[in-house]
């Protein structure tokens, strides 16, 4: 099977690699704390001459696995992630009953994570 995605430019520098964090840091796809402990992805890449980096938590890094597993031709860009991954799943619903309901449990359980995180940091 050939993939192919569409990206504008592909990275001239491209690491991904996961972390532990030794301190609060904030994901960059769904917005929820990654709190201190928590395993998270680190991406750091050169698009277009213009260094950047993406942090990602367990949640969405789970999500994305999912939905890789799922449709494996899945196009997911940095930054995009959540409404890359509602854009295909969309798409291939029909070829694969369930699919959204089990990507909508992902972002329903980052959720809950985010409000249990804060909950956490102001008890």
């Amino acid at each position: 099977m050939n993939c192919y995605c569409d990206y504008d430019i592909d990275p001239t520098l491209y690491t991904r690699k996961v972390y532990t964090a030794r301190k609060a840091h904030q994901c960059d796809e769904c917005g929820r704390a990654i709190a201190r402990g928590e395993a998270y992805e680190k991406v750091v890449g050169v698009w277009d001459g213009c260094l950047e980096m993406y942090k990602t938590c367990r949640h969405c890094t789970d999500a994305r696995q999912y939905v890789k597993a799922h449709v494996p031709c899945a196009c997911l860009s940095h930054g995009n992630l959540r409404e890359d991954m509602l854009e295909t799943v969309r798409e291939y619903q029909r070829q694969a009953p369930g699919l959204l309901f089990g990507l909508y449990r992902f972002m329903v359980a980052a959720k809950r994570a985010g409000h249990l995180a804060l909950e956490n940091q102001n008890a």
